[in-house]
């Protein structure tokens, strides 16, 4: 360049000699090679410009190269199952140091370097992956018979449970029923025992009680439409209300409710005198147990508003019990007998 620039004042000269003067200054030929030389630097300018662009270009180049054969490095150096030898070692020093400068060359040449050494180590890469994909398989097949093993396991318990309460339930139904035959033969053994004892306590009766047991048994009086069930015989202890004495009365109480004030006259409350008792409340009539023996007793259904079929009935007990004939109202302590009412059909 600076021997360009030296031949332009002597071509400027020579060219202003040639000229003729009228023609041509000097002033001009300055001129004329001033342009020149702006020319010839801006052409120099471009030319440096384009060589550090394709020099920048070739660089950028070799890095990106470079780039991947690194990544390909890094990958194999992640994993620790892998062990890196000092020849890879040091080629990949070397890449980093020309990766830093600006010459692409070394640094193609020293990625080439490095890619030369990774094919081993990536098939042993690939091997170590397999072994782990194949751990994996194996710890994730493991882990699905356990789940089955454990699934089998509570299928088993609950149907073992389920067998247990099953077997619980049979054995109570077994139990319940040993229960209810035991209580049935209790029960049959209780009533046995319960006849025996009234077919001793009948043998022992004298004649006139075993005519009156017979009669009572069977016998009803009055109208058989209205009082077909009025007289039966009773065990004693299933008497509830026991009668009551109060100011020298007899009274009758059943479920709080004094008795006293029933449809019949003032002389028929003496007849409460008598040892008797409620039994229960049939509507409005209180069924009584009438004691006559010391050893049995009957029970009287007295409808208050028949009092002439209780007196005719009365009359054949006291012939029953006594075996004496009938006297009236004062047999059983009362001073006259009412006129009894027309007995309903």
């Amino acid at each position: 360049m600076k021997k360009s620039l030296l031949m332009i004042p002597a071509f400027i000269l020579a060219f202003s000699f040639l000229q003729p003067a009228s023609a041509f200054s000097l002033g001009d030929a300055v001129k004329i090679g001033d342009g020149m030389l702006k020319q010839k630097q801006q052409e120099d300018q471009k030319k440096k410009q384009e060589a550090e662009r394709q020099q920048k270009a070739e660089l950028n180049e070799a890095k990106k190269y470079a780039d991947r054969i690194l990544k390909d490095y890094n990958a194999i150096k992640a994993h620790q199952e892998i062990r890196l030898r000092d020849d890879i070692l040091q080629a990949h020093s070397d890449l980093q140091y020309s990766y830093s400068q600006t010459n692409p060359d070394a640094i193609r040449q020293n990625a080439r370097s490095l890619s030369n050494l990774l094919p081993a180590y990536q098939a042993r890469l690939k091997e170590v992956e397999k072994e782990k994909q194949a751990a994996y398989e194996r710890k994730r097949e493991e882990k699905r018979i356990a789940a089955q093993k454990a699934e089998k396991a509570r299928a088993e318990k609950q149907a073992a449970e389920q067998a247990q309460r099953e077997h619980e339930r049979a054995l109570q139904k077994e139990q319940a029923k040993l229960d209810q035959q035991q209580k049935e033969r209790e029960t049959t053994e209780k009533k046995k025992r319960a006849e025996q004892a009234e077919a001793h306590r009948i043998a022992n009766l004298s004649e006139n009680d075993k005519l009156g047991e017979e009669v009572l048994n069977y016998t009803t009086f009055g109208s058989k439409q209205a009082h077909a069930e009025s007289w039966k015989m009773i065990d004693p202890q299933h008497c509830i209300f026991k009668r009551e004495s109060q100011g020298g009365q007899a009274h009758l109480k059943l479920n709080n409710v004094i008795l006293d004030s029933i449809k019949i006259g003032s002389s028929y409350n003496r007849f409460y005198k008598k040892p008797c008792h409620v039994v229960k409340l049939v509507g409005d009539n209180p069924v009584i147990e009438f004691i006559y023996d010391s050893r049995r007793s009957t029970k009287l259904s007295l409808d208050f508003e028949d009092e002439g079929e209780i007196y005719s009935s009365l009359s054949i007990i006291a012939k029953l019990i006594t075996g004496s004939h009938w006297s009236g109202p004062r047999f059983f302590g009362l001073n006259k007998r009412p006129t009894p009412p027309r007995v309903r059909s």
